[in-house]
């Protein structure tokens, strides 16, 4: 059962039209389901349920919803049993959600790997605290949240350094300097994905900007079909989606994680 709401879960998430409502339903019945089979939560039971699911965004659940189950919003303090603790920081989902809520404390050890160490930048970005992180990471927060100025030779600048350290999650510090930035800057930061990544993610990053000036190539794109095609048309779609819908709410949570608690991915949507 866990299994099968994990993977309808995941769906939701998936579709850029689904509905928030339809995820506060499943919510509902993945909590009751946890609270009547609390094994469930176990680590090795929850890796053998999410199956081929990516590891990190799932683990970050997991941790909400032992915390909802131990009666602690996730927005105030919690402590882990000393071996998960270790086990979600070797995996970084401890990370994220520090990222993510602002009442857990920081670890006094930082971590090394570099995806974890753009969440720990955020976490201590979020308590007003420096990360003990690596430079590139301090001013990749610090242009998201509008410490540093993002002058265009700046962004450039940086985007080299995230290149070489940040290559394989590229989404996860990419989309959040572009939805921060201002309009004038998108065409020089989009540039710089071609020739990087697939033009298909290329034509997605012009439509995740949300500037009206890559509208007509999108609908030009839109029009002939094919793989970019079906990525312009639902970035299109995006455009005329209500507030509440999923895909509309990431590119949100993106602009203004900061000063909201949670995720577009939490119980619920989020507390936000």
């Amino acid at each position: 059962m866990l299994e099968d709401l994990l993977k309808q879960r995941q769906a939701l998430l998936d579709n850029a039209q689904s509905p928030l409502q339809l995820l506060r339903q499943l919510d509902r019945r993945l909590v009751l389901w946890c609270e009547q089979h609390p094994q469930d939560l176990a680590l090795d039971s929850w890796r053998k349920a999410q199956g081929d699911a990516p590891v990190f965004w799932p683990g970050a659940l997991r941790l909400e919803l032992t915390m909802r189950l131990h009666a602690c919003p996730p927005w105030e303090g919690f402590e882990l049993s000393q071996s998960e603790t270790a086990s979600e920081c070797r995996e970084g989902n401890h990370w994220q959600m520090l990222a993510c809520h602002s009442g857990m404390e920081l670890p006094r050890e930082w971590p090394e790997p570099p995806q974890q160490q753009l969440w720990a930048a955020m976490a201590a970005s979020r308590r007003g605290q420096e990360a003990k992180v690596d430079a590139c990471w301090q001013a990749c927060v610090s242009m998201q949240t509008g410490a540093i100025m993002m002058s265009e030779p700046a962004v450039k600048s940086l985007l080299s350094e995230l290149w070489l350290a940040g290559d394989p999650f590229w989404r996860e510090w990419f989309f959040p300097l572009l939805l921060a930035a201002s309009e004038q800057l998108h065409p020089a930061m989009i540039n710089g994905l071609a020739g990087r990544v697939r033009d298909a993610s290329v034509i997605e990053a012009m439509g995740i900007s949300g500037s009206d000036r890559f509208l007509p190539l999108l609908a030009e794109v839109a029009s002939h079909g094919g793989e970019q095609g079906e990525v312009a048309s639902e970035a299109l779609q995006r455009r005329k989606a209500h507030s509440q819908d999923l895909g509309q709410r990431y590119r949100q949570w993106w602009a203004s994680w900061l000063r909201v608690q949670g995720a577009p991915w939490s119980l619920f949507g989020g507390c936000w």
